[in-house]
């Protein structure tokens, strides 16, 4: 069968050559749809980036990929293999971290109806 989330959009956007990880950690983030994600800051030398990124199975929300393909894994076992999304939000980081972290959790407050229609289909 297929793998699933063996492809992270931000893996390929991280090996850009001008874009470099700088940081990488487990935030939370409070709101709804779950709180925590996996957060980055890339730059290219003149830019920082501020990436979120988090995977939906099911009703399950989690910034784990071993969580996420876990729950994949026990979906298949009992034959009702869930959908899985993996989604990344990421905006422009100047000197005002909690400035772009609040734009990043607005997105995401605002963009939740739009997840879940896709998770339902």
């Amino acid at each position: 069968g297929n793998t699933v989330f063996s492809y992270s959009s931000t893996a390929r956007f991280v090996s850009d050559r001008r874009w470099h990880l700088v940081s990488e950690r487990t935030a939370s983030t409070g709101g709804a749809m779950g709180s925590a994600v996996l957060e980055r800051v890339v730059t290219d030398g003149r830019r920082r980036l501020l990436l979120w990124q988090w995977y939906r199975v099911g009703a399950l929300t989690t910034a784990s990929l071993a969580r996420a393909k876990a729950e994949v894994a026990v979906s298949r076992l009992i034959g009702a293999e869930q959908p899985g999304v993996v989604v990344v939000l990421f905006t422009e980081l100047a000197d005002d971290r909690a400035a772009a972290s609040a734009a990043l959790l607005e997105f995401r407050g605002a963009m939740s109806p739009v997840l879940e229609s896709w998770i339902e289909r």
